[in-house]
Parts: structure tokens; C-alpha cells; sequence
């Protein structure tokens, strides 16, 4: 298995500065291009809408992979995510990813009087991946659950991918891992030192994988390791070879403003991806 190596790029960037990124990035070879989806910060940040911004970058970019990393589905009406990602899709030939997750940030619930309580967050973010997926389909849907009705309604174009979008859960409590093995991949936060985020560390993840892939029908889950501080050298080679070794799909590194500077961000991603920049 070969490493794919894509960025995890925070919102809290100018819309002009993530194209700009953006179409770096694709230039230098790597092969993701993944937005975080924020609302609020808990202190004031200036912060672009990932979807909009994601259009612009389908329009600008033909081959790296876009998407969410992760959208909180519950604080998002799944119909017009249905519809966002199947334009998205179509535009991009077929390049989308939905990365999903309850929402790490309660302000971003409680703050415009939405529930908040993880058990409702949770409902939600299920019932709506079921709904999002029926709509994807290009059938006709009816659907009445707790929080989300939809009736005679049908969605076209279809999105491209086939059998669906991937759908790439984050998270890694039990329902999260659950959730995994039912969807198409996973999406596991490693150690932040910038923002003092324990995060999940490369020893923790073989028992996770084994457990998402364990009874799983069909082909693995794709895994996807979000990376803090690229470090060059020994122990960064050691890292993506351990990686690599226990079946993970993807690397992301992280992009955001406690780590880069917008001209420091633009000069690393210029270097290329692990596998093609001479410091690696």
C-alpha cells in the first residue's frame, strides 16, 4: 500500500488565500485538499465557508482530491449538504469527499439556540448521513425520522462516484469507530503540540483500525491520519513508514495559523508532498 498525502487546512484563512493554497498545493503534487468546517472560534477569528470556498477551488483546480475535514453534520441541513456534495462532485468529475463528526465546539450549537447534548448531535449526525445517502441516489425519497423529513422529493444530477461519495467519519470514540465501519473511511486527529491537542498518537491506531475493518463487508476502510509539525529527517521518515506499514491510507498534514504564517503555509506546501520534498 502506498501513501496518498493531501493538507487538512484550517477555515480561519482569507478565501482568497485557500484557493491561492489550494492551486499550490495541486501544482506540487499533493493529492488532498481538506477544509476544516468552523463557524465560530472561541475567540474572534475571521473564518471562510468551506463549501463556498471548496466550489471556488473545484472550478480552479483537476485532480486533487477536495473535501471537509470534518463537517458537523448535525448543525448542517442534510438536504443541502445532499445537494452542496453532489454539485461539488459533478464539478469536480468525481473528486469529492464528506468527511463528518459531531462538532468538537458546543458554542457552535449553543450560541444560535441549537441542542447541543451529544446524544442529540449524535441522532442527528446518523439520521442524516442515511437521509444525504438517499438523496445521493437519484431516487425518489421519503423519509420521516426524528429530526429530518423528506417527502416524494428526488435529487439530481447524482453525484459521479459510485457507489456514493466517500463518507469519512472523525472521531475515535466507540460510536465514532462505529460509525467507521459502516461508512467509507476514518478520519483520526493525531497529537497538536501548536494547540495542545493530545490527539490520537501513531501507537494507538493499529487495535482501531483492526477493530474498524474487523467484520467489515466489502473493501477496508480507507484511513486517513491527520498530522501535526511535519518534521523532516529520521523521525519523520520512521513515522510514515509506520504509517504505511499498518495499512493507512492517507496523511494529512495540518495547515493552520498557530503553526504557518500565510507566506510560511504557501513556501511549505510548494515543497511537495513527504514522498517528493528533498527534506524527506
Amino acid at each position: 500500500m502506498v501513501l496518498r498525502f493531501g493538507l487538512n487546512v484550517i477555515n480561519a484563512y482569507s478565501p482568497g488565500f485557500i484557493l491561492e493554497l489550494a492551486e499550490s498545493a495541486e501544482k506540487a503534487g499533493w493529492e488532498g485538499f481538506f477544509l476544516w468546517d468552523h463557524i465560530l472560534f472561541p475567540w474572534p477569528a475571521p473564518l471562510a465557508d468551506p463549501w463556498v470556498v471548496l466550489g471556488a477551488i473545484a472550478a480552479k483546480t483537476r485532480r486533487i482530491r477536495i473535501g471537509t475535514a470534518v463537517t458537523p453534520l448535525p448543525r448542517r441541513r442534510p438536504h443541502k449538504v445532499a445537494r452542496e456534495t453532489a454539485t461539488l462532485d459533478v464539478i469536480t468529475g468525481g473528486r469529492a469527499v464528506l468527511g463528518v463528526g459531531l462538532g468538537g465546539d458546543e458554542g457552535e450549537f449553543t450560541r444560535f439556540g441549537e441542542e447541543a447534548s451529544t446524544r442529540a448531535r449524535a441522532e442527528k449526525l446518523d439520521e442524516a448521513l442515511e437521509l444525504i445517502t438517499a438523496l445521493w441516489s437519484g431516487r425518489e425519497v421519503n423519509h420521516r425520522g426524528v429530526h429530518y423529513e423528506a417527502s416524494g422529493v428526488t435529487f439530481l444530477p447524482k453525484p459521479i462516484q459510485e457507489p456514493r461519495i466517500p463518507i469519512w467519519v472523525g472521531g475515535v470514540s466507540g460510536a465514532a469507530l462505529r460509525r467507521a465501519r459502516k461508512w467509507d473511511g476514518w478520519l483520526p486527529v493525531g497529537p497538536a503540540s501548536a494547540g495542545g491537542f493530545p490527539g490520537t498518537t501513531i501507537q494507538e491506531l493499529p487495535e482501531m483500525i483492526r477493530y474498524i475493518n474487523g467484520d467489515r463487508m466489502g473493501s477496508p476502510a480507507e484511513i486517513v491520519y491527520t498530522m501535526d509539525v511535519p518534521e523532516a529527517g529520521e523521525k519523520r521518515r520512521s513515522d510514515l513508514a509506520l504509517l504505511e506499514g499498518m495499512g493507512v491510507d492517507w496523511v494529512l498534514d495540518h495547515i493552520y495559523g498557530l503553526r504557518y504564517s500565510q507566506e510560511q503555509a504557501i513556501d511549505w506546501v510548494s515543497k511537495g508532498p513527504p514522498n517528493m520534498a528533498s527534506s524527506v
